[in-house]
């Protein structure tokens, strides 16, 4: 990553730009997803806000590679709140998908991430400003089960997921999920 940048920097033949950039991409990508599964495998960092700081520098970087614009919110009343592995793993692979959909099939310009923290429920959305799409297409007819997979992952930690989208005005999906009352 690091001999990847100086070249670029450095100024590189015209030839080797691509393949330069190409490797800085690849680099950056593979070093955020070693970071994430370090904090998926990370019990110490289980809190509600460190998974948003998790998730926000995740986003900055995923998006920033791709040339899209990122905008984050977070607001809790109880960062720290515990999640278990599954819980975080779970809403950190929800929020992956979402954004690879963004990146694949939206052509979108900005996309953000709100986690709120509200009345004993996390909700965690994700917007876009793309295309959209007619929600009432089959996951088929989509090509693919990412959609799907996500609504598994909320169900699977007690969750629920919504997607709306309407053609040519963007996509917002949701993930809410109560949170157990802390006893004591």
């Amino acid at each position: 990553l690091y001999l990847s940048e100086e070249m670029l920097m450095t100024g590189s033949t015209p030839e080797y730009e691509y393949e330069l950039s190409r490797i800085n991409e690849l680099s950056r990508s593979s070093l955020q997803n070693v970071r994430d599964i370090i904090f998926a495998l990370d019990n110490r960092k289980a809190s509600l806000s460190a998974l948003g700081e998790q998730l926000r520098g995740a986003g900055e970087t995923f998006f920033g590679d791709r040339k899209i614009g990122f905008r984050s919110s977070e607001e809790y009343h109880q960062p720290d709140f515990v999640l278990t592995s599954r819980q975080k793993r779970n809403l950190m692979l929800i929020v992956k998908e979402a954004w690879h959909n963004i990146a694949k099939n939206a052509k979108a310009s900005v996309g953000t991430l709100d986690i709120q923290e509200r009345d004993q429920h996390l909700i965690i959305s994700v917007t876009n400003n793309g295309v959209g799409f007619t929600t009432s297409k089959s996951e088929s007819s989509m090509g693919g089960y990412g959609l799907e997979n996500m609504k598994n992952k909320a169900i699977a930690i007690g969750g629920q997921l919504i997607i709306e989208s309407t053609p040519s005005k963007g996509t917002s999906l949701q993930v809410t999920w109560s949170l157990p009352l802390r006893v004591g």
